[in-house]
């Protein structure tokens, strides 16, 4: 017990003795921090762009004539496509509603020519997450054609191809970019240690000489590490609610609608500064004992 209190005592003494070494430590991890936070609120919010267009309609039967004046068949025809297992939804569109679509869009004007409702009843379908590809769509059209009722078939093949697309290199990217912060964060805080460390050389030096182990001379700084990680991550999260205050009762931005994740997203976040200052310490004191 008295070994580790003198850890902690040492760790802590360290953290205000080398204070040009300990702010640039600490101002590196809470950038990092507030970085790897509002990357993770934009991907939330991005893959929440990416549900609800997922959620839009991906196919479009135009039902016959005939079929459409029978509700019941209608109704049927609907049931046999939510029975197919691509499908994840299936909503009839009657002439009515597409009617206050079309006008809603256009104005009355472009139907103010006809005598009665030109537009047919169709049905919206959207496809379950994992079949939102190309040759799933594919196939899917191919079981829609063969159903009895159906007139005419739509599907965006061109925005189902954009969209993963999109996915995938939005994802590389954001896997790209953390690996980056990741190691450019290691670099800075092992040489800031590095330099922490050189500047009392003379201690190591000496407490070396007197038979000190390398685990009870490296102790001391891996937890002023770990202080500077948690002080720089608090500060980075106290950044972050700043931003997202602003965000929430500023009055023009206020209106925009954020997700900006779990509770407990900024404590993960504080402890990946801890991990951040202990590896960055740890790798450091190793080097320099060697």
């Amino acid at each position: 017990m008295g070994t580790l209190l003198y850890f902690i005592r040492e760790g802590v003494r360290g953290f205000y003795q080398a204070k040009l070494m300990t702010i640039v430590s600490i101002a590196t991890i809470a950038v990092a921090i507030l970085l790897a936070t509002c990357i993770a609120v934009g991907m939330i919010n991005i893959r929440g762009l990416f549900e609800n267009a997922a959620e839009k309609s991906d196919f479009v039967v135009y039902v016959k004539e005939r079929t459409g004046s029978d509700s019941a068949a209608t109704a049927s025809l609907a049931a046999a496509i939510l029975r197919l297992p691509q499908v994840q939804g299936a909503t009839i569109v009657g002439k009515t509603t597409a009617w206050e679509r079309f006008t809603a869009i256009y104005g009355k004007e472009m139907l103010s020519a006809v005598d009665e409702n030109p537009l047919p009843v169709s049905i919206e379908i959207t496809m379950k997450n994992g079949y939102q590809t190309s040759s799933a769509a594919a196939s899917l059209k191919e079981h829609l054609e063969t159903l009895e009722g159906v007139d005419g078939i739509r599907y965006a093949r061109e925005w189902m191809d954009f969209l993963a697309r999109f996915r995938w290199y939005f994802y590389s990217a954001m896997i790209a970019l953390g690996i980056l912060m990741v190691i450019t964060l290691h670099v800075t805080i092992s040489n800031t240690v590095k330099l922490t460390i050189y500047a009392r050389r003379e201690l190591v030096r000496n407490m070396h000489l007197v038979g000190a182990t390398g685990f009870f001379i490296s102790m001391p700084f891996i937890i002023e590490g770990m202080i500077q990680g948690i002080v720089g991550g608090a500060a980075g999260i106290a950044v972050f609610y700043l931003i997202k205050a602003v965000f929430i009762y500023e009055p023009t931005l206020h209106t925009i609608p954020l997700a900006w994740g779990p509770p407990l997203l900024p404590v993960l976040f504080i402890l990946l500064g801890v991990v951040f200052g202990w590896t960055g310490s740890f790798f450091a004191v190793r080097k320099f004992l060697a």
